[in-house]
């Protein structure tokens, strides 16, 4: 038995199949971008770890070429704990101290200021630091008198084990003694 639609019933399966139709292009449309936004995702995700890799590669070999630049200008070796007073044309003093396999620790201080530090023989400064040999303090008692051109010269250094406080002033400072 066929059924026999009226024009009524006619026009409003036309609209009925017509958003049908329309709401599977839809979510054909939706599907499609959910890919291309899935694709871009991973893609973005796999740049990303091979940024990061490439990022730890440049790292080692920027931190390699550093401590070589520093070892040829200062004078840096591994196994020992050294200080350079190195003065520049733009009356600049820079004092770098070494350790082992650490970074330097630097310290700009203008000329005329290094010399009143040391006509007021307050030329000690402390550095927080954590030595892999133990730790060490100079021996206040080897200062030079103020008198003296020079701010310091070769100090010893006595193991202080209740503080990592290191003192130092501008000069060189002998190797640490090492450990039996």
């Amino acid at each position: 038995m066929r059924k026999v639609f009226s024009e009524k019933e006619k026009s409003w399966l036309g609209l009925l199949s017509a958003k049908a139709n329309h709401s599977e292009q839809r979510r054909d449309i939706l599907k499609e971008k959910l890919k291309d936004v899935e694709s871009t995702y991973k893609g973005a995700k796999m740049r990303a770890k091979e940024y990061v890799k490439r990022r730890k590669k440049e790292k080692k070999l920027y931190d390699r070429c550093l401590y070589d630049l520093k070892e040829y200008e200062c004078g840096l070796r591994m196994d020992e704990l050294s200080a350079k007073c190195l003065l520049y044309a733009d009356d600049k003093v820079i004092l770098v101290v070494g350790v082992q396999e650490e970074t330097c620790m630097k310290r700009l201080m203008d000329v005329n200021e290094a010399r009143e530090i040391c006509k007021d023989r307050t030329m000690w400064k402390s550095i927080a630091s954590d030595y892999p040999l133990g730790k060490h303090v100079i021996s206040p008692s080897n200062r030079e008198s103020a008198d003296s051109e020079t701010c310091g010269s070769r100090s010893s250094l006595e193991n202080f084990s209740s503080s990592s406080v290191v003192s130092y002033m501008v000069g060189e400072i002998p190797p640490p003694p090492m450990a039996p």
